[in-house]
């Protein structure tokens, strides 16, 4: 079913269905379609996301440092602490 697209637009689809990827206008939109909704899903994701982390001030960097200098020396050595080994190191 041909739509009555602006210029732009037609020489878009025109490109999409002459590459053969498509055998219609409407399996064009479909997909098309499909396509924003995942991308509008994506999106959803990240705000969400980015909410969860802006609503945890995590930790101050203060303490983590703290931390990395504790996991080299353990306080408890009957608790075994992780070693902090920079990329490469030996």
């Amino acid at each position: 079913m041909p739509y009555p697209f602006p210029a732009d637009v037609r020489r878009l689809v025109d490109q999409q269905l002459a590459s053969g990827a498509y055998g219609s206008e409407d399996e064009l939109l479909r997909e098309a379609l499909r396509s924003l909704s995942g991308e509008d899903d994506d999106l959803a994701a990240l705000e969400e996301a980015t909410a969860e982390l802006d609503s945890d001030p995590g930790q101050p960097l203060a303490e983590a440092f703290a931390d990395v200098r504790g996991w080299r020396t353990p306080q408890d050595s009957s608790v075994e602490q992780p070693v902090f080994r920079p990329e490469g190191a030996n």
